[in-house]
């Protein structure tokens, strides 16, 4: 973080709910990957098999990601079931995602997997979503990020800095705006708002912002341009990924931390950013000030 001092309660608070301690919010690392379809069961599995190569030895707890489900824990029959039974079997029953962590309240190593069914719940973005504690190694990340994103043909996706609210809190998403408005490199956050928003676009730039063949191919004056303005730039054989400095900032705007490197490769990808957004959540969060949020580094 370019910002050294973590005010109390700013990026992280917590209270007792359940007889444990449930952050409310929570600064961490979120790495997304977007989909303008179901994501296809081979796609599936070769990205549940790199993640649980690499962290699989801390996972701890998985559940269904349909309403009802149970958490249930985790082990290596369960990982072999996955592979044997759960995985091959995808779709065919009311399982369209899991989700699996380290059992951890705070700082947690988390990846979910979701796909939306195109009759009932139509054009919304499926998504594979990675969390990691905010201090985590950036180049192993950086290589992970890398090695995921070019196993399916994603639309769009980021890496960086997310303050997560508590779901449903709406003081947490009040404090979430306070946040967001002041620290622009950490990331407003609802991702069952965005979903709805995405199509063939990207939301906003991120430390690390992936624009996936189908967006490239549609905007493709944006490539020359977030060349040049990126710090770093991967082309990658499902699109590219765009860095906007070598680690990710918080960038205080109290502190007049710069925001350049951001604003140079959000000029770049504007054709290709969403133009509207529901609102956030909350009582200070509306349509428009979110889309503005989601605009901030080409609108100052």
């Amino acid at each position: 973080m370019s910002s050294t001092r973590r005010p109390s309660d700013t990026f992280l608070k917590v209270e007792t709910r359940f007889d444990e301690n449930i952050p409310r919010w929570e600064l961490k690392l979120v790495f997304v990957l977007y989909f303008d379809r179901p994501v296809e069961i081979t796609y599936i599995s070769r990205i549940y098999d790199l993640y649980m190569s690499r962290f699989g030895k801390r996972m701890r707890r998985y559940l269904a990601t349909w309403s009802d489900s149970f958490i249930e824990e985790f082990d290596e029959t369960v990982h072999r079931r996955f592979l044997d039974e759960y995985l091959p079997d995808f779709y065919r029953t009311l399982e369209w995602g899991y989700a699996f962590d380290d059992g951890n309240l705070l700082g947690a190593f988390l990846f979910v997997f979701h796909s939306y069914k195109p009759v009932s719940e139509p054009n919304k973005s499926s998504f594979c979503r990675f969390e990691f504690p905010h201090d985590y190694d950036q180049a192993d990340l950086q290589a992970f990020v890398s090695d995921v994103a070019a196993l399916a043909p994603f639309t769009s996706g980021s890496c960086g800095f997310v303050l997560q609210p508590w779901p449903d809190d709406v003081d947490a998403f009040d404090h979430m705006y306070a946040v967001c408005r002041r620290y622009w490199g950490v990331e407003a956050w609802n991702q069952d708002v965005t979903v709805n928003w995405l199509g063939n676009r990207f939301k906003c730039i991120s430390w690390l912002t992936l624009l996936g063949a189908s967006v490239l191919e549609e905007f493709p004056e944006v490539q020359s341009a977030a060349r040049r303005a990126a710090h770093a730039h991967r082309q990658i054989p499902t699109g590219a990924i765009y860095q906007t400095r070598p680690s990710p900032a918080l960038i205080d705007l109290n502190r007049r931390e710069d925001f350049q490197p951001e604003a140079r490769l959000a000029k770049a990808l504007l054709p290709a950013q969403i133009v509207a957004h529901g609102s956030f959540g909350g009582n200070r969060w509306t349509e428009d000030n979110s889309v503005q949020w989601l605009h901030r580094f080409t609108s100052s």
